[in-house]
Order: structure tokens, then sequence, then C-alpha cells
């Protein structure tokens, strides 16, 4: 039994090894997105369903009619929602793309950058 919990405790001291060093999260998010990577799972499929039956009910029960996102992602989860008015920012340019496009026939939905939130 101890050699068991052993061998399978021994893998949760290892680090991974990284191919190359993580250099900030907008060249990280930048770069998954050019490489038609998408937001993650908790973007598609049961979780995403999930996410949005809790928080639809939440804006339905508070009256909330404009939502502000900062890390929008590819944006696939916004077709769960039911924002009257969005703003999604987001650090990566190819994301922010890719959303205008996928939304750009919804005038309740816009994308910036998140730099222009700043400033």
């Amino acid at each position: 039994m101890f050699k068991y919990i052993k061998k399978v405790g021994s893998g949760f001291n290892k680090k991974k090894s990284r191919t190359e060093e993580f250099s900030g999260s907008l060249n990280y998010w930048e770069k998954r997105y050019l490489n038609g990577g998408s937001s993650g799972k908790g973007s598609y499929n049961e979780l995403a369903i999930f996410k949005a039956e809790i928080i639809n009910s939440f804006l339905k029960e508070n009256n909330i009619d404009y939502v502000i996102e900062l890390g929008c992602g590819d944006g696939n989860q916004l077709k769960y929602m039911s924002y009257k008015h969005y703003i999604g920012y987001d650090v990566s340019k190819t994301a922010v793309e890719l959303c205008k496009t996928k939304f750009r026939n919804d005038p309740t939905k816009s994308f910036k950058l998140l730099n222009d939130f700043y400033s």
C-alpha cells in the first residue's frame, strides 16, 4: 500500500521543465491565439453552459444591463450569455480581432484591447 502511495505521490514534487521562459501574459495569449489555440476548457461545452446559467440568473435577478469583461479571450462562451450590453477586453490583439469578426453582426457586443481600458 505504501509503495503505491509513494509512487503516486512522487509526481507531486517534480517540476515540469519548460522549453521556454514565460515572457508575460500578453506574449503567452497572443502566441496561443496566433497558433489556433482557444481560451481554454472553461469557455467550452458543459463548463461554459454551467457558468452561463449562473451568470445569466445573477444578471436577471439584479437587473444588470451592462457587463465589462477583462479577459474575453476567444469569446466562445458569449453564445450562452444573455448580456444586453457587453464590452470585452483582452491583452491579445488576435483574440480581440477574432471576437470582432465572430460577433460583427451583434450590435450589443464590442471588443477592445486591454491597453485601451487604461487609456
